[in-house]
C-alpha cells in the first residue's frame, strides 16, 4: 500500500514525526540492536542492549529523540473511525507472522508470537502481540491508523474477512487456520493431557479391584498400549517444558538461547514413539470394535482416547518434530 512504508536495500523505511527513516534491527535471543537514520537532516542514531526483553527499549529512546529534535510540524488532521456495525466477526482471530520458521523445530515458536485481532465496544480494531496491545480505526479503505498514535497498517481481505495485515517492515501477518491456532493447539493437548491422567489413574485403580469378567480381560492389549502412550506423552510434555524454563544462572535466558538443548534428541525421540504407539493404538481400536473386544463403554472411551492420541501425533508432526 503507497501509505505504508516499505522496505529498501537492506534497510526498513518508516516514517516518524513526518520525517523518513532507513532503520534495522539486530536481534539474538539476549541482544538487540537498533540503527535508525535519518537521510534529510544526515542524522543517525545507534542503540544497542544485553539484556534479555530489551527489544522495545531501542524505540522509545528513538521515538524520545525524535520528539525532542525532530518533532512532528504538521499532525496528522486524520481521525480514524470504528469499522462498520456488524461485520466484527470479519476481524476477529488469530494471525502469525510470515517472517517465521515453518519447516524446522522453531516453527512452535509461531505458537509464543501469535498476533490477536479484537475489537472493543466502540467498534475499533485491538492488535494484542506480546503484551501489548494497539487501537486501530479506519482512515481508507484498507488502510487503518493507531487511534493514539500515527502508525498505519493495510489489510486485505477475501469474501469480506481480514485475512492479511501489512505492517511496516519485512513482514506480514496472515489469518491463522483454526486447526493451528493457539487456542486449539492448547486445547487439544490440555485435553489429551487430563483425559489420559484420568484415564491411567482409572486403569491403575481396576487393577486393585477384584478379578473382571473375560469379555473386560480381553481388552488388555488396547490398554497396554493406551498406558504406554500416555506414558511417554507426560513425559515428552514434561521434558518440553523443563528445555523452555531452562535458564541460564548467569545470562538469565533460556539456555537454549546459547546451545542446543540437551534433551533435544530425547524429545524427537519420543515424539517417534508416539508415532508408533499411536498407529498401534488405531490398530488395536479396530481390532476392539470388530472383535467385540470389552463392553460398549470401554470401546467407545477407547475410540476418544486413540482420537486424541492421534491429535497429539499430528501436531507433532505439523510442528517438524516428526519431520
Amino acid at each position: 500500500h503507497p501509505e505504508i512504508p516499505g522496505m529498501a536495500y537492506g534497510f526498513i523505511e518508516n516514517s516518524v514525526n513526518g520525517y523518513r527513516v532507513l532503520e534495522h534491527g539486530g536481534d539474538t535471543g539476549l541482544f538487540h540492536t537498533g540503527l535508525y537514520l535519518i537521510p534529510q537532516e544526515q542524522v543517525g542514531v545507534y542503540l544497542s542492549y544485553n539484556a534479555l526483553g530489551s527489544a522495545p527499549a531501542r524505540w522509545y529512546v528513538f521515538q524520545a529523540f525524535m520528539d525532542r529534535y525532530f518533532p512532528e510540524e504538521t499532525p496528522s488532521q486524520v481521525v480514524p473511525r470504528p469499522i462498520t456495525p456488524g461485520t466484527e466477526g470479519n476481524y476477529v482471530g488469530y494471525f502469525h507472522s510470515t517472517r517465521s520458521n515453518f519447516t524446522m523445530l522453531e516453527a512452535w515458536i509461531r505458537l509464543a508470537q501469535t498476533l490477536t485481532v479484537g475489537v472493543d465496544e466502540d467498534g475499533y480494531l485491538l492488535l494484542s502481540a506480546g503484551g501489548t496491545t494497539a487501537r486501530y480505526g479506519e482512515i481508507a479503505p484498507g488502510l487503518f491508523q493507531e487511534v493514539d498514535d500515527s502508525g498505519k497498517i493495510a489489510v486485505k481481505y477475501q469474501d469480506g474477512r481480514l485475512v492479511e495485515i501489512y505492517p511496516s517492515g519485512p513482514a506480514s501477518f496472515v489469518r491463522t487456520a483454526w486447526n493451528e491456532s493457539l487456542p486449539f493447539v492448547s486445547g487439544l493437548l490440555i485435553c489429551a493431557f487430563i483425559f489420559m491422567l484420568i484415564t491411567l489413574i482409572g486403569w491403575i485403580v481396576q487393577l486393585f479391584k477384584k478379578k473382571r469378567p473375560a469379555p473386560r480381560r480381553s481388552f488388555g492389549l488396547p490398554k497396554t498400549v493406551g498406558v504406554l502412550f500416555s506414558l511417554f506423552f507426560f513425559t515428552l510434555i514434561i521434558l518440553f517444558i523443563g528445555t523452555v524454563t531452562d535458564f541460564h544462572p548467569d545470562l538469565g535466558a533460556p539456555k537454549m538461547f546459547v546451545q542446543t538443548p540437551p534433551a533435544l534428541g530425547t524429545i524427537i525421540t519420543f515424539a517417534k514413539v508416539l508415532s508408533v504407539l499411536s498407529g498401534l493404538m488405531l490398530i488395536s481400536l479396530i481390532s476392539a470394535w470388530v472383535k467385540h473386544k470389552g463392553t460398549i463403554w470401554q470401546r467407545i472411551h477407547y475410540t476418544i482416547f486413540t482420537g486424541l492420541g492421534a491429535g497429539v501425533v499430528w501436531l507433532l508432526w505439523n510442528f517438524n518434530f516428526l519431520k
